[in-house]
């Protein structure tokens, strides 16, 4: 009896070892997900963004002074379906952590690139992009959930050389003007 079960052991160990060996060569087939490579946009209705590919920083301050520093890495996913951004920040001088993911992709009813945002903060935002004429990227969207209060305004160039400029006004509500928040350049790092 004792044999027996020491053979059957045996026999379940070398099958796990077997299947845990197929597992992990199954897996090391997997084609990677991300991607740095630009190229994969080339021909796509998100070409657009293929000159964001890439790892780029900014240091810079808001208007009101407070600092600003963060890091955007994106990235072509699944084949050139979406773009994916992940954007860290750090308060002060505390550690870098991801505040921001978004994914963008190509929305046929619409017409236009479409930002999906998730914040650390378990908030979700979709944001339809106005593409303009020079491949520069523009967003509107509400600053509070009143829809007839002040709105945001945020644009981004298409990078020149190793940069591009940022952008992000306050528009009041009717018209009544706008106030800059930020107007600042992100570098190239990788």
């Amino acid at each position: 009896m004792f044999r027996t079960r020491n053979r059957i052991a045996v026999l379940a160990l070398g099958a796990a070892g077997l299947f845990g060996l197929g597992f992990a060569a199954a897996v090391a087939t997997i084609p990677e997900v991300r991607s740095t490579d630009d190229a994969a946009l080339k021909g796509t209705k998100l070409e657009t963004l293929a000159p964001f590919i890439g790892d780029w920083e900014i240091e810079t301050a808001w208007a009101n002074g407070m600092e600003l520093w963060a890091r955007n890495e994106y990235r072509v996913v699944m084949d050139g379906k979406f773009v994916e951004a992940v954007t860290y920040a750090k308060d002060g001088d505390a550690d870098p952590y991801a505040r921001y993911l978004t994914l963008y992709r190509w929305d046929d009813e619409q017409g236009t690139i479409v930002a999906h945002g998730f914040q650390n903060d378990g908030t979700v935002s979709v944001r339809p992009m106005q593409v303009g004429a020079d491949g520069s990227l523009s967003a509107e969207w509400a600053a509070t959930e009143n829809e007839n209060g002040p709105k945001i305004k945020q644009t981004v160039s298409t990078p020149a050389g190793d940069a591009y400029r940022w952008q992000v006004w306050m528009l009041q509500p009717g018209g009544a003007g706008e106030m800059q928040m930020i107007d600042g350049e992100w570098k190239r790092t990788d």
